[in-house]
């Protein structure tokens, strides 16, 4: 994996803001805007009418997606109450919320104990939301990157050079992270937007330490003599101290007044410290839809006519990414001007609530943060045709506003939101709010947690039924508090007080009898075996089994099948992914300097190797796609299971050939051996790569043969008594071949490592030659030269 240092866009003090704002970089605590919304809309030349009429747009369209998304906000609630434990819920039209099983019982209670009957379940849909996501957080596959001419030099070297770029991407985002949330919405809302773009963050990315130059007068030469004999200079501070007139300590001819010359000085950059600014980096951000407001209809991204991205941040944050907009920012300015907007901001709150808390828990403080992209042919929602047409002109990608609450104005650039979304759902054709894959699950949820509940109360209130007694002849209170321990004794009286007749016992106490249906205590394991069909959860993904399946070849069969079922949301991942990677490049390259410098792992364990790319070579255009799986990606079980079907087909000569490659003996050995062995040959493969390392830095040299003859050699040579001459050759050989490239780039150090490959193959001869004599020798019982004859 690689990691970079790149360089942000120039960070300038406050009248220099406007101009670096033009890469359209968010506003953050770190980049902050220092106009105002209205001298920002004023940089844009917008009035109020067209500041107005933006802020129409956006409601216009959030009004019209309204009857299809507030269900989509209903369901996606729901399934969130029962991913934290609330596993029936039930919608509150008053309040927009969805009341607990516990809330309605209170209120059917009168808030008596019975409500508490009510408030036991077994999470099965949390327990297939882990599983769902363990089973898919595997490698998701390469991306390919091609150019979008192969006869065009510039797409060629774009497409050469972007999964350098994206590796660094991926690696300062932390993608494998963002690919569980990635599967946690897919199962809980159905669907995930990417948000990508460039940010300036010191955390993330780090800083750069550069020079402050300051222009000063600076002294260029000291004051002394310069001697007319000699013309040597003697600074003053080197001459002795005379009596007389003084002389040349190089000569000793006298120095007089007129040799006499003053101090120099200057007007020269200095440097006087350094300056600490935080670097760049492109970030991907993952939101559901609860954050996203966006066309239920379309059927891609490109499809909606807004994207309406919502967050509920503390006022400070927002304050300190608009400074000049202070006194505007408040919690009171946050509220959601969207007919969702309160439902679909306490579904924001449930979403951070942890535990199985009645409602969700507010943090106080909030405002609503929005930057909502308008797709061009947008405007013409408006009915004033002239507002439309105004707004086309400019913003003729489209608009990306930025506000606060309901119509607080921060900012409005021309951008498009294709350059910065991408978009994945559960399935094509349903919308960009398709069924989640837990939505059969929750359905299911329900009736476990109906059945687990009837369970509980039987158990807890039938399963030892009330006993009636005769309060007449028994002291009930008594009895209460006996404890009935084995071979108590308790005296009862059976003799009516009044008519002094005697009663029998059976005709005292009377204990009623509650029967319910054996079947009701295996219906959990029944709708969870449904719920594994039906959602493909099936138990082999988590690690449990089918008792219907008795064989290992079933239950490997068992899981292939599953998890082929959960392939088709693989596919729909690994579709988002390659449309993403074209964008991180492509922004990556649109904000870097003159150069980009990644630092990525060398060709040796623990070695790295600086990667420089210049901007200039990146003008080119590409495309990205996914790299072809016939398969679903593999575990570690499942590559090691391959490794070693393998090693057992020696005879093979692919395998062979495939094993002869030291790096790929390391690769086997890491899934058929513990960590702490390491191959006999580890050692000797990292010290000829740290030597092609330090070859590629230098140039070759050149040297005579044994017959006199000038031959190119290496800088470094091969060492007989350690080095294995074929090993050398092979690394050698193997580097020319991945860096083929730099026979132009680094000449030198191309020639260098093919010296050295040439050299390294010459001794290997030379090493079979002498063995093949010695062997011949022992084969004919010759002794060998030197040897004294008994």
């Amino acid at each position: 994996m690689a990691t970079a240092a790149v360089a942000p866009p120039q960070q300038m003090p406050a009248a220099g803001v406007a101009a670096a704002r033009q890469d359209f970089l968010d506003a953050s605590p770190q980049n902050p805007q220092q106009e105002t919304g209205d001298q920002a809309a004023a940089q844009q030349g917008l009035d109020e009418e067209l500041k107005a009429a933006l802020i129409e747009v956006r409601r216009r369209f959030k009004q019209v997606y309204l009857p299809k998304r507030i269900i989509f906000v209903r369901e996606t609630m729901r399934a969130l109450e029962a991913l934290r434990g609330n596993t029936w819920a039930l919608l509150n039209d008053r309040s927009a919320a969805l009341d607990t099983i516990n809330e309605l019982m209170q209120a059917m209670t009168d808030g008596g104990d019975d409500s508490a009957l009510h408030d036991h379940n077994e999470n099965m849909y949390q327990m297939f939301c882990l599983s769902f996501i363990a089973a898919l957080s595997v490698n998701l596959g390469k991306v390919r990157y091609q150019p979008a001419d192969a006869e065009d030099e510039e797409d060629i070297e774009i497409a050469k050079k972007a999964s350098t770029i994206q590796a660094y991407n991926d690696r300062v985002n932390d993608e494998d992270a963002l690919d569980q949330l990635k599967l946690l919405w897919l199962w809980i809302s159905g669907s995930f937007f990417r948000y990508t773009h460039y940010a300036i963050d010191k955390d993330a990315a780090g800083t750069t330490r550069t020079p402050q130059i300051q222009v000063q007068r600076t002294k260029i030469n000291d004051e002394g003599y310069i001697c007319p004999q000699c013309g040597e200079f003697t600074p003053e501070s080197q001459m002795q101290a005379f009596s007389g007139i003084p002389k040349c300590p190089h000569c000793g001819a006298p120095l007089a007044q007129k040799d006499w010359y003053d101090a120099q000085f200057l007007d020269l950059p200095v440097q006087v410290g350094e300056i600490e600014t935080a670097n760049g980096m492109t970030r991907a951000e993952i939101f559901n839809g609860l954050m996203v407001d966006a066309s239920p209809d379309a059927q891609e991204i490109k499809d909606t006519e807004i994207l309406d991205l919502q967050i509920d941040c503390v006022a400070s944050k927002v304050r300190a990414a608009y400074p000049a907009m202070y006194n505007q920012i408040s919690p009171s300015a946050g509220s959601d001007a969207g007919a969702d907007g309160d439902a679909a901001q306490i579904g924001r709150q449930l979403q951070t609530t942890p535990g199985s808390n009645n409602r969700p828990i507010t943090t106080e403080g909030l405002v609503t943060y929005s930057r909502c992209w308008i797709r061009p042919d947008s405007f013409y929602i408006l009915e004033n045709e002239n507002l439309a047409k105004r707004l086309r002109e400019k913003f003729p990608d489209g608009c990306k506003l930025t506000l606060v609450g309901n119509d607080t104005f921060l900012d409005a650039t021309n951008e498009s939101l294709l350059d910065h979304w991408t978009w994945c759902g559960t399935i094509r054709g349903l919308g960009l709010y398709p069924f989640a894959v837990g939505k059969v699950v929750l359905d299911l949820q329900e009736r476990l947690t109906d059945v687990v509940n009837i369970e509980h109360a039987y158990l807890a209130r039938l399963a030892f039924g009330t006993i009636l007694y005769d309060a007449d002849v028994i002291d009930g209170q008594a009895l209460a508090s006996k404890v009935l321990t084995p071979g108590n004794m308790t005296p009862v009286s059976r003799t009516d007080e009044e008519t002094g007749n005697e009663k029998s016992l059976e005709d005292l106490l009377f204990q009623p009898e509650f029967h319910v249906d054996s079947q009701i205590f295996s219906q959990s394991e029944r709708l969870t075996a449904r719920a594994q069909l039906l959602a493909g959860i099936m138990p082999q993904i988590f690690g449990g089994s089918d008792p219907n399946v008795q064989t290992k070849g079933g239950q490997e069969q068992a899981l292939a099948t599953a998890l082929g079922r959960l392939k088709q949301f693989v596919n729909q991942l690994r579709g988002e992914k390659a449309r993403y990677a074209r964008i991180a490049v492509k922004c990556s390259i649109d904000n870097m300097d003159e150069e980009m410098k990644i630092v990525e792992e060398g060709d040796m364990s623990g070695s790295f190797q600086t990667v420089r790319l210049l901007k200039a070579e990146l003008q080119g255009d590409f495309f990205a796609y996914p790299e072809t799986a016939e398969g679903f990606p593999s575990t570690f079980e499942q590559i090691q299971s391959r490794i070693m079907q393998l090693l057992t087909d020696q005879q093979n000569p692919y395998v062979q050939e495939v094993l002869s490659d030291p790096d790929n003996g390391a690769a086997v050995a890491r899934y058929i051996l513990p960590d702490e062995v390491t191959l006999p040959g580890d050692a000797q493969r990292a010290k000829i790569k740290k030597v092609l390392n330090r070859l590629a830095q230098s140039k070759p040299i050149m040297g005579a043969s044994k017959t006199g003859q000038q031959i190119v050699l290496p800088s470094i040579q091969p060492e007989p008594d350690v080095d294995d001459p074929s090993v050398c050759a092979q690394l050698a050989k193997k580097w020319l071949l991945r860096n083929y490239d730099q026979a132009q780039t680094n000449p030198g150090g191309y020639a260098n490592i093919l010296a050295y490959l040439k050299i390294s193959a010459q001794l290997g001869n030379e090493q079979q030659a002498q063995q093949a004599l010695t062997l011949q020798a022992q084969a004919q019982k010759v002794p060998p030269r030197g040897a004294r004859k008994l």
